[in-house]
């Protein structure tokens, strides 16, 4: 857990606890830990499924569910703008100290990208290195990537699994991002 964020344990927050550890640098705040809780906040998006519960298109609406069986892909609701400052401040040593960093960013080639502690490193087809994660669950994918220097970042939200499963929607996406201002 990165300096100055306390614990908490996995499931509904403990009483008298934020809903979420919020950083200075890294939220505006409306980030949050659902734990049991089935609703979203408000303003969000729609959660579609096709390929999770094999149900034809457009899918069924999974929005409001319990993401507590998804584990820790389930534990964070964030915004992009949350997302890409998290980023920003994590890969410019804003959050940890620089021993850390390196572990995080040191990688071993998994496919056509490299994976480290909680980071994987892609690059584009005109050879952009970025630093990201991705995540998703029933109906929704997410993917955030921000070149290492942090001066260009991007977060993409599907609020399907249909096309986020084959993987090839956000790399497409991402290269025309990158590609076209690397």
């Amino acid at each position: 857990m990165p300096r100055g964020w306390p614990t908490r344990p996995y499931g509904p927050n403990p009483a008298g606890t934020a809903p979420w550890p919020q950083h200075p640098a890294t939220c505006s705040c409306r980030t949050s830990s659902p734990g049991t809780r089935e609703t979203l906040p408000h303003p969000s998006g729609r959660a579609y499924s096709t390929a999770q519960i094999q149900a034809p298109q457009p899918g069924v609406d999974v929005t409001e569910f319990n993401p507590s069986p998804l584990r820790a892909s389930g534990e964070i609701i964030s915004t992009a703008d949350d997302l890409n400052r998290f980023y920003s401040a994590l890969l410019d040593g804003r959050l940890l100290p620089q021993a850390q960093l390196k572990e995080m960013t040191t990688t071993i080639s998994v496919g056509a990208d490299a994976h480290g502690l909680g980071l994987f490193r892609m690059t584009t087809s005109c050879g952009a290195e970025l630093w990201g994660q991705r995540g998703g669950g029933y109906g929704f994918e997410a993917l955030t990537v921000s070149t290492r220097d942090t001066r260009h970042r991007m977060t993409l939200y599907f609020n399907t699994d249909h096309l986020a499963l084959q993987g090839t929607a956000a790399r497409d996406i991402t290269d025309a991002e990158f590609c076209r201002h690397p």
